[in-house]
Parts: C-alpha cells; structure tokens; sequence
C-alpha cells in the first residue's frame, strides 16, 4: 500500500500546485491515502487539504513545533 506524507510550513501557494499535479495523476490499485502535515504556524493548510477530490483519500495534521522530522513522524 502507498501512501504519501507531505509536511508543509507556511507555503501555501506550492501545497496547492503540489496537490493540485497530484490530483490530476492516475492513482495506482495499491495507493491508500495522502497525509498532508503543516508543521509550526497553522495558515491554511487545512482549508486546502478539505477541498481536494475523494478519491486521494487526504488527510490533515498539525504539529505546532514547526521542524519537519517532527511533522513526519507524527504521521507516521
């Protein structure tokens, strides 16, 4: 099974167009889900993460220590 983590910190504009390319993709049979993590300041991630299609299966955390390993893990 795939699934994918993407953390993000206050880059709102490249999440969308990341998200955005990844919709448009054919998915594989063994794909499960997404989980977008937005690490330190919360600023709008989430809003994104709710209006993506169905079928990526997308999730939403937040970390407040904004440090990437912390977000991943956290994931995990």
């Amino acid at each position: 099974m795939i699934s994918i983590i993407i953390p993000t910190n206050e880059r709102l504009d490249l999440l969308q167009r990341t998200l955005n390319s990844f919709a448009s993709c054919e998915l594989p049979d063994s794909y499960n889900k997404m989980i977008v993590v937005e690490n330190g300041s919360s600023v709008g991630a989430e809003k994104i993460v709710s209006g993506l299609p169905a079928k990526l299966n997308a999730e939403y955390l937040h970390v407040e220590w904004g440090n990437k390993s912390n977000a991943l893990n956290k994931a995990l």
